[in-house]
């Protein structure tokens, strides 16, 4: 492989097309990079409100036990 690579004449390279390429894929990289950084924000958002939902319902759930267990020892008792 290195043979083929030294086999190149640079001389003949286009310095302008290789830039071009070069801040072509540049700008492709940091446009995934602002995808990927906002995919994140918005991954970390949802995990928040995922807690906070789970959080909520497990609370409802024992609480709603709570007061059934209440209520039937209020009415056994009167």
């Amino acid at each position: 492989m290195h043979k083929e690579f030294s086999i190149l004449d640079s001389s003949k390279l286009d310095k302008n097309a290789v830039t071009s390429d070069i801040d072509a894929i540049s700008k492709n990289m940091k446009r995934f990079a602002e995808a990927k950084t906002l995919e994140i924000t918005i991954l970390k958002e949802r995990e928040v409100y995922r807690r906070e939902f789970l959080g909520n319902i497990s609370h409802e759930l024992k609480t709603h036990n709570e007061n059934d267990i209440i209520y039937h020892n209020f009415t056994i008792t009167f």
